[in-house]
């Protein structure tokens, strides 16, 4: 069981071993291996050749994205087919506060500019020395700079003159005073490819080393919804006619008392150059106790994010009712 702070490294070992020594056994080959979770990674693996008695070790390093037990499935294809490791972790919330930068899907071509700032817990001032990426398609620059790092990849604290950054500069941001939080790097992202685009941006203080994971999804031009999977759960609007049961902007307003439906929340961004007018929304489910909810007729500009457009509802008590009525 490994205990890591969200943006911090933990180490584990996984231990393997081949036979007694003397079986007439042939060596075990270890040609690679794969995790179930991408918080979990083996980045020192090599092939290895193991003879009948002898043991090696996988080194796995986690880097936890959210504060939550964790469980993975390290998997290592061999010869003899494929080994399974159980690993069990934790992920706690990091003291400085950093958190993973997800960023919500963005079209192709927007810029996208996060800022990472840093808390610190002690009672002496907290010195960052370094920050760097090794990821390409991120640009570092110092918070509300005009000169970015873009070239190098990285900021050292001994910039010197004629560097990208003068050390006094460096200095002033990235000293940050007891029980207090600054802004130490902002991020520049802008990509004309949709995908999804995950990195790492590296900080080394004098309190110890830290990593902040970059996860972005870059969308066509078009229309996407998100979330596109969902589970139905209740709903929490009392019904029309009820005390606080106003009419929403959205046209969400609910005819049925909440224990007796169950819906899904969705929202539309708009990532394309031009507006796209929508004029009807429907379910394509033979079920009529299923329905969908929304404005039937709107507009939206280009790079709009309606929250809540749509809502997909599942009402129970229509069968009921309809039973009762044939009945």
């Amino acid at each position: 069981w490994v205990v890591a702070a969200v943006g911090a490294l933990a180490a584990a070992v996984a231990a393997a071993a081949w036979g007694e020594d003397g079986t007439d056994l042939p060596p075990l080959e270890v040609y690679s291996t794969s995790v179930s979770d991408d918080q979990f990674h083996t980045p020192l693996f090599k092939p290895f050749s193991l003879r009948p008695g002898e043991s090696a070790t996988v080194q796995v390093i986690l880097l936890p994205r959210v504060a939550a037990p964790l469980s993975c499935t390290l998997s290592l294809e061999s010869s003899a087919g494929t080994l399974t490791y159980h690993m069990d972790a934790e992920g706690v919330p990091n003291k400085y506060r950093l958190v993973p930068l997800h960023a919500q899907p963005i079209p192709v071509g927007m810029h996208y500019h996060p800022t990472i700032a840093l808390y610190n817990p002690h009672k002496e001032v907290l010195q960052v020395k370094e920050v760097f990426t090794t990821d390409s398609f991120l640009h570092l620059s110092l918070p509300n700079a005009t000169t970015d790092a873009a070239a190098a990849g990285s900021l050292p604290r001994e910039a010197a003159s004629g560097a990208l950054v003068d050390a006094d500069s460096v200095d002033s941001v990235w000293r940050v005073p007891p029980h207090s939080t600054s802004a130490i790097i902002q991020l520049s992202f802008q990509s004309h490819s949709p995908g999804k685009y995950h990195g790492y941006v590296h900080l080394k203080t004098t309190k110890g080393d830290m990593v902040v994971p970059v996860d972005i999804s870059v969308l066509r031009g078009g229309l996407v919804p998100e979330p596109q999977r969902f589970q139905l759960v209740p709903v929490v609007l009392p019904p029309a006619g009820v005390d606080g049961a106003a009419p929403r902007a959205d046209g969400l307003t609910l005819a049925e008392p909440v224990e007796r439906m169950r819906a899904a929340v969705v929202s539309l961004t708009h990532t394309g150059a031009a507006p796209v007018h929508l004029r009807g929304i429907y379910s394509t489910s033979t079920d009529e106790r299923v329905s969908v909810r929304g404005n039937v007729e709107t507009t939206l500009v280009p790079h709009e994010r309606r929250d809540a457009a749509v809502a997909l509802v599942f009402e129970p008590m229509i069968a009921q009712v309809q039973q009762q009525a044939n009945a």
